[in-house]
């Protein structure tokens, strides 16, 4: 199945020998390998013995030859179709165990490869879209606010999600959920797609946020939240999301210096890391100390969250603020991590 194989290949090492295509939709794609391997797998194995999957193996090569041969762009996206198609009747006939993992990727690539021709289409987000954002500097508690909102789910009928954030950025030993990471080259290749939505760079790492990601959410009856600590790129972000009639709710958390400063001591950071974190901090306190126009003018909800003590009435006014009084609780104090 060589021409099987050379489209596999070619979509893994992302090299866009063939097409553009390719490199521009590389992320979409790739979602496919693990698949594909388990697949591969089990053809070798001896699956192939089965005189139907023979016969659908040879019209998927037949597909992957005339994808690898496509002169157009229309054509190419045509045959990959096919291609999808391919993989996941086989999987669904033959590869029960995989199935339903090649079913979720080929739904997502198939949303992604539209959201993704075109950025500057209109977008018409459900009526109940709610996309909210909670911002502030390093260990001000946004990753623990946002575990403590997604844990009381059960409190609520809305649909609460996350936005899927890139960073290129080494993973750590313990380490927020909140982020995709990718290579530099991945990254670049998502950027020349369109799909990296708010881009920034920070701490020698880049960041930035799946936009077919958000477009597909905000055509959903749901919430969905996303850590957005980037001050600089605030104000093309916000405008950005009026452009696309998207209903924005700002967050900003905020605590001393000093507070900052003993929280980060307590985490389990390399010492270089360290010092990156508290050097971006100091730089965005002083940002916000100078800029008390644009906090005020920018953000629905500022909340100084220094202390224990406040961790449950910075929970009860964000849930307050977006409309999940449901979710709201009713003691006065909660033992919660501050992260």
């Amino acid at each position: 199945m060589k021409n099987i194989r050379k489209y596999i290949n070619e979509v893994v090492t992302n090299s866009g020998k063939y097409h553009d295509f390719y490199l521009l939709h590389f992320r979409e794609m790739i979602k496919l390998i693990p698949v594909v391997g388990s697949w591969i797998d089990a053809v070798t194995i001896g699956a192939t013995i089965d005189a139907n999957l023979q016969e659908r193996l040879e019209v998927l090569e037949e597909s992957c030859k005339k994808a690898l041969e496509a002169s157009d762009k229309t054509t190419l996206e045509s045959e990959i179709a096919s291609i999808n198609g391919a993989f996941a009747v086989i999987a669904i006939t033959n590869l029960d165990d995989i199935s339903k993992r090649i079913e979720n990727a080929l739904g997502e690539i198939s949303n992604s490869l539209k959201l993704l021709s075109d950025n500057s289409q209109e977008v018409r987000p459900h009526k109940n879209f709610k996309f909210v954002t909670i911002s502030g500097a390093s260990a001000v508690g946004k990753d623990c606010l946002l575990d403590f909102i997604l844990s009381q789910q059960p409190k609520t009928n809305a649909k609460l999600e996350l936005l899927r954030k890139f960073t290129t950025r080494d993973k750590r030993n313990t380490d927020s959920r909140y982020y995709d990471f990718v290579t530099d080259k991945e990254f670049d290749l998502l950027d020349k797609s369109g799909n990296v939505l708010f881009p920034y760079y920070k701490r020698d790492a880049r960041y930035g946020f799946e936009y077919a990601h958000l477009i597909d959410l905000a055509q959903q009856d749901c919430i969905v939240f996303c850590i957005f600590t980037h001050f600089d790129g605030f104000l093309t972000a916000k405008q950005v999301l009026k452009e696309k009639n998207i209903h924005h709710i700002s967050i900003l958390l905020t605590a001393s210096q000093e507070c900052l400063f003993l929280r980060s001591n307590t985490r389990n950071l390399d010492p270089n890391d360290l010092k990156k974190r508290k050097r971006s901090i100091l730089a965005d306190l002083v940002f916000l100390e100078e800029n008390p126009t644009f906090v005020e003018n920018n953000f629905d909800l500022v909340f100084e969250n220094g202390d224990s003590s406040s961790k449950v009435d910075c929970y009860n006014k964000v849930t307050e603020l977006i409309g999940l009084s449901e979710m709201q609780i009713q003691i006065d104090s909660l033992n919660i991590n501050q992260n």
